[in-house]
C-alpha cells in the first residue's frame, strides 16, 4: 500500500501487487480508497503500508493519522488478515495506535544487530515475551536477551536512539509550534520556510489569503490563532478555518484585508 513520496518498499511481482494512493486527497478520500482496496482483495491477505508518519505529513497532525489506523486496523482483523505499518520512533504520539493494534515492536538496529522490543502484545502469552530480542542472522530466528552483556548493549542502543526529550503526549503539530515559539521568543528567529508551513496548515491555500498574511501578520499573530483553534487537520477548508478565526481578523488586519476576506 504505497502512498509516499519515496520508492515503493516492495516490487510488483510473484504474487505482490503495489497499490497506489494519494494522502493529499484528504482524509476521507484516502480512507475510502484504501478501504475499498482492502475489501476488493478479500479475506487472508498479507499487506506492507508505507510509513504512517508520511500521513502526519501530509495531514499536520497525529490525530489524523492515529484515526486512520483506527479505522483500518480493526477492518483489517475482521478479514483476517495480516498487515504491517511502519512508524518512526519519537517522532509522534501514537496512544491511538497502540491501543488499537495488536501487536506493537520498537526496532532498533546498529551496524552488527537488529532488536524487536515489544511494547504490547495482545492474546499471546509467553515468560520472554517482554524481553528485548536479538535477531539471529544464521537461523532466522529472534531469541530474547538474557545474558548481562547483551542486555547492557541493546540499552545502550536504545539510549543512543531514544530522544528522551520528546514528550509524545503532545501531537507532533503542538510540539512543532511549541519549538517555532520556543526558538522565536529566545532567539527572534521565525523563518519564511516556517511562516509556510504554519499558514498553509493552520489559515489557507489560497496564495491571495497567504499574501495577506505575510504582508500583515508577526509571528505571535500566527500564535494567536493556533491558541484560539478547535482541533486541526486537512479536514477543514479555507472558509472555515477563516470563519473560526473572524472575530480575530476583524480586529487584527486593515480594513482593506477584512473587506477582501469578508468577500
Amino acid at each position: 500500500m504505497h502512498f509516499s513520496g519515496h520508492s515503493a518498499l516492495l516490487q510488483a511481482g510473484n504474487g505482490i501487487r503495489v497499490y497506489e494512493f494519494d494522502p493529499s486527497e484528504g482524509f476521507e478520500a484516502f480512507t475510502m480508497n484504501v478501504r475499498r482496496r482492502i475489501k476488493a482483495e478479500g479475506r487472508d491477505a498479507f499487506y506492507v503500508f508505507d510509513c504512517l508518519s508520511d500521513l502526519q505529513a501530509a495531514w499536520a497532525t497525529d490525530l489524523m493519522m492515529g484515526n486512520f489506523f483506527k479505522v483500518t486496523c480493526p477492518y483489517l482483523f475482521e478479514l483476517n488478515t495480516v498487515a504491517y505499518f511502519p512508524l518512526l520512533r519519537g517522532q509522534h504520539s501514537f496512544a491511538r495506535i497502540q491501543e488499537t493494534t495488536q501487536l506493537l515492536l520498537d526496532v532498533y538496529t546498529d551496524s552488527e544487530s537488529l532488536y524487536i522490543n515489544p511494547l504490547k502484545v495482545w492474546n499471546r502469552y509467553s515468560p520472554n515475551m517482554f524481553l528485548p530480542h536479538k535477531y539471529m542472522e544464521e537461523n532466522g530466528s529472534f531469541l530474547p536477551l538474557k545474558g548481562g552483556y547483551e542486555i547492557s548493549r541493546f540499552y545502550t542502543l536504545v539510549d543512543a536512539l531514544t530522544n528522551t526529550s520528546e514528550n509524545q503526549n503532545l501531537d507532533s503539530w503542538e510540539r512543532f509550534i511549541t519549538d517555532t515559539r520556543r526558538t522565536y521568543r529566545r532567539e527572534g528567529i521565525f523563518t519564511p520556510a516556517v511562516e509556510d508551513i504554519i499558514s498553509h496548515t493552520m489559515m489557507s491555500n489560497d496564495e491571495k489569503i497567504l499574501s495577506l498574511l505575510k504582508t500583515y501578520f508577526e509571528p505571535d499573530d500566527y500564535f494567536l490563532v493556533y491558541k484560539r483553534m478547535i482541533g486541526t487537520g486537512t479536514g477543514k477548508c479555507g472558509p472555515h478555518r477563516i470563519c473560526q478565526h473572524y472575530e480575530y481578523f476583524r480586529s487584527g488586519i486593515p480594513q482593506a484585508a477584512r473587506t477582501w476576506i469578508q468577500r
